[in-house]
């Protein structure tokens, strides 16, 4: 997968997610307001194995990290985990 590819693909999945928000807005009250959120895919492995390592990374840069698992195919029903910043 290309940059490109990458980060159009992760547009849309944003797209999906504040959909998602915008019918059920609190779900945002469980993301801190300066957490780096990262959406894992489970339809596709690629792009999920490329944002969990995004996480990885915000997380070792002591950053709170919030990962939504997410699943297109699926009716939406997201799973969060809240990641303290490693230390």
């Amino acid at each position: 997968m290309t940059h490109n590819e990458m980060i159009n693909q992760n547009l849309d999945l944003l797209s999906d997610f504040m959909s998602y928000a915008f019918e059920y807005p609190d779900i945002l009250d469980g993301i801190p307001l300066d957490a780096t959120l990262v959406i894992l895919p489970e339809d596709n492995r690629e792009l999920y194995e490329a944002n969990l390592e995004i996480a990885k990374k915000s997380q070792e840069q002591n950053e709170v990290v919030v990962i939504v698992e997410w699943d297109s195919i699926k009716p939406v029903s997201p799973h969060f985990k809240v990641l303290p910043p490693a230390e």
